[in-house]
């Protein structure tokens, strides 16, 4: 076999392996497509709603809560410095979690958020109280407080509660809507409220209810409930006056008063 037909065959060759080189496409490996990550998703009990949050903003206010229900309590705080929350928690307020959290940036120093989950237990107003200070410092009296008061709502749960801690206070209220006044009462002494609304309220004595955390203690003081419900326009007031009913009223007799403004 000479040179030039070995050339030949040799081309012819690669030509041949060209052709069935062109014939064949290779098939891409599919990217498999990453499967949905589930977000997870808080789903209350039966007993639970979604957790209200209360700030800094809040502070000496009175709220709302169902009993049962859970809430939030937020506040700056910055045990870095040596300062932390001294709190306390009236009986009807139970605590279901205490978390401190740092804020993102690492840096020495800048503080985070302390969060109080609690849940409400009691039949009254219950109080959450706290103090800003070092532990090994005796109270001076300039330090930074918190207080935020709860009450439980009466019957619907989309009735307002007003207690004591809302005297001489002006709140505002649509035509047709419903609030309960809750007041301390001791009955077992004499003593009683006797109240009175200007003509655009009308007022239901929705009776006494027996302190929750004492029950059958004689003397024990209880409190009494009664629904307002806007009928007027205007400026409005819901008073009481706290005193033995056979007695005549005086100047030292506590007493309870309530603006309402409806709009």
């Amino acid at each position: 076999m000479n040179h030039k037909t070995l050339f030949a065959i040799t081309i012819s060759l690669i030509a041949i392996a060209a052709i069935v080189a062109g014939c064949t496409t290779p098939t891409a490996t599919p990217t498999p497509t990453p499967a949905a990550t589930p977000v997870p998703t808080d789903v209350p009990g039966n007993d639970v709603v979604p957790a209200a949050s209360f700030d800094q903003a809040y502070n000496g206010h009175t709220v709302q809560a169902e009993p049962g229900t859970t809430f939030n309590i937020t506040l700056a705080e910055n045990p870095t410095t040596g300062y932390s929350w001294n709190w306390t928690l009236t009986p009807g307020l139970e605590l279901v979690n205490d978390t401190y959290v740092a804020n993102e940036s690492g840096l020495i120093g800048a503080g985070g958020v302390h969060t109080w989950v609690l849940k409400m237990t009691g039949n009254d107003t219950q109080t959450f109280s706290a103090i800003e200070k070092r532990p090994w410092e005796p109270v001076f009296g300039n330090e930074t407080t918190y207080s935020l008061n709860v009450t439980p709502t009466i019957g619907d749960v989309n009735m307002m509660t007003y207690t004591e801690a809302n005297d001489n206070q002006t709140v505002t209220m649509a035509k047709g809507d419903t609030v309960a006044i809750v007041l301390s009462e001791n009955p077992s002494i004499g003593y009683r409220w006797t109240v009175n609304a200007t003509s655009g309220l009308t007022v239901k004595d929705l009776g006494y209810a027996n302190n929750a955390s004492k029950p059958g203690v004689i003397g024990a003081a209880g409190t009494r409930t009664f629904q307002v419900t806007a009928t007027g326009d205007g400026n409005q007031t819901f008073s009481g006056v706290y005193k033995q009913a056979w007695m005549p009223a005086t100047a030292t007799d506590k007493t309870y008063t309530l603006n309402i403004v409806i709009s």
